[in-house]
């Protein structure tokens, strides 16, 4: 009677109080809740995201790592790939007891050698194969038992690289059906794909991701792995979010795909490949942009007047040049350099920064001479800048400077509150490291106002 009368609070729970814990939940278990009550077995399809991205893979690749070799969700991937010809499939309706609890197969166990061999073969993707088809399986009655699709508004997915064909055209078919659901009223998807350096390989990855490129709906959108050709076709009219990661990029089609992004807010750009130029059109709403370790890059040209955050780390060994048209930093709040090609002439053409806050400047090889004008300026950090002599500072209401250099920096300011100093003093004893010492004195002189100083002094071998 305990247990019957617990069974009956649990199926008489108010669907908002469902829907609050299902969304707590990562998506294998909250599919897993339908064990709970007959009421709770399609509880899950209402949740109005599907998430299969890298962590769920990660966690069904360990566990799938522990089953035996005879397991039946193993013997099962063996007789789906491994026949010449696939049995019809069972139109019957899938049980959400099939799709997350183990498979239930007759097995001919006579040809041992042959399946032994080919798990053999396949150790390294066959975890993969199989976490594919438990998406496909619970995607199937996700469609089936989801009165309207409409309800899904993000997605997830993280497609592993597989090597055998059948395999390949298996988990081709399952993404296509993925995205061709999150077409219709999906906010954002996150698509990663793990390929191989094939650039074949990264194209067909985009290829699969054809229908939701004209998603009308699509407000936020990651694409991980993929090659972006002139003959993809895209029309995202309410996209703001875009995150391009280890993409295979030319620079003309980039421009051409983000002219056509006018209500975009944020851009991101990590480890691209073949991107040489980035042209930042007029984008009237583009807030951020942050571009990484994208090491084909030449230029940087920036036409955003309500950029309010830039981010440029690691392009081209410092060797990027960076361009900005004028008054593209009238709304700058912060603004992060490390290791791109800017010069004094930068600070020039920009000299006025009516609202920035935070300023980084790192390893950035070209600066000698730099002078900048802010009233909102409280944060500033110079690191590893060798040949930068000085830095003039018209900023009243800076509150904190760091500072990390083995040359002699010259910093002229206004008294401030806080300051952080790292010096990396040559090793040996030598004349100029006296000399080092001494200029190095008269740059403490700089802060004598501040209330709050500390500095460390290291050995340049030593420091990072």
């Amino acid at each position: 009677m305990e247990e019957e009368a617990k069974r009956d609070r649990i199926s008489e729970m108010p669907q908002e109080i469902k829907q609050q814990i299902l969304s707590s939940l990562s998506m294998k278990d909250a599919v897993s809740t339908s064990s709970l009550s007959s009421l709770w077995r399609y509880s899950w399809v209402s949740l109005p995201f599907i998430d299969f991205g890298y962590d769920v893979f990660r966690q069904f690749s360990s566990f799938f790592h522990t089953l035996p070799t005879t397991h039946p969700k193993k013997r099962h991937l063996y007789s789906v790939f491994h026949e010449e010809e696939e049995e019809e499939e069972d139109d019957s309706e899938s049980t959400v007891d099939d799709t997350v609890d183990d498979f239930d197969y007759d097995y001919d166990y006579d040809d041992d050698d042959v399946y032994n061999d080919w798990v053999l073969k396949h150790d390294w993707e066959i975890d993969r194969v199989g976490y594919l088809q438990m998406l496909d399986q619970i995607l199937q009655v996700y469609i089936k038992k989801n009165e309207s699709l409409k309800v899904l508004k993000k997605m997830s997915l993280y497609v592993p690289m597989l090597s055998d064909s059948k395999m390949r055209d298996y988990g081709a078919d399952v993404v296509s059906r993925c995205l061709s659901l999150a077409k219709l009223n999906v906010d954002e998807l996150i698509y990663w794909y793990h390929h191989s350096d094939s650039p074949q390989d990264s194209y067909d990855a985009l290829r699969n991701c054809l229908p939701i490129l004209e998603s009308k709906t699509l407000t936020k959108l990651m694409l991980h792995g993929c090659y972006l050709a002139s003959e993809i076709k895209w029309d995202l009219p309410n996209l703001k979010h875009l995150s391009l990661i280890m993409f295979v990029v030319d620079y003309k089609i980039l421009d051409t795909l983000l002219a056509k992004c006018r209500a975009l807010e944020t851009l991101e750009l990590s480890s691209c490949k073949g991107l040489k130029v980035l042209r930042v059109p007029r984008l009237s709403k583009l807030k951020e942009l942050k571009v990484n370790h994208t090491l084909d890059l030449d230029l940087v040209e920036i036409n955003a007047m309500a950029l309010q955050c830039l981010n440029l780390v690691k392009l081209k060994g410092n060797k990027c040049k960076v361009k900005m048209a004028p008054n593209s930093c009238n709304n700058l709040v912060e603004l992060l350099v490390n290791g791109c090609a800017i010069t004094d002439g930068f600070f020039n053409n920009v000299a006025q920064f009516p609202h920035l806050k935070t300023l980084f400047l790192i390893d950035c090889p070209k600066l000698k001479h730099i002078k900048i004008t802010s009233k909102c300026l409280t944060s500033f950090n110079i690191k590893d800048c060798p040949n930068l002599s000085q830095a003039e500072l018209d900023t009243p209401k800076l509150f904190f400077i760091g500072y990390s250099s083995s040359s002699n920096n010259r910093i002229r300011t206004y008294a401030i509150p806080r300051a952080s100093l790292l010096f990396k003093r040559p090793r040996a004893v030598t004349f100029d490291k006296l000399l080092w010492h001494f200029e190095h004195m008269v740059l403490l002189t700089s802060f004598r106002q501040s209330k709050d100083v500390q500095f460390t002094i290291k050995p340049k071998e030593e420091s990072h």
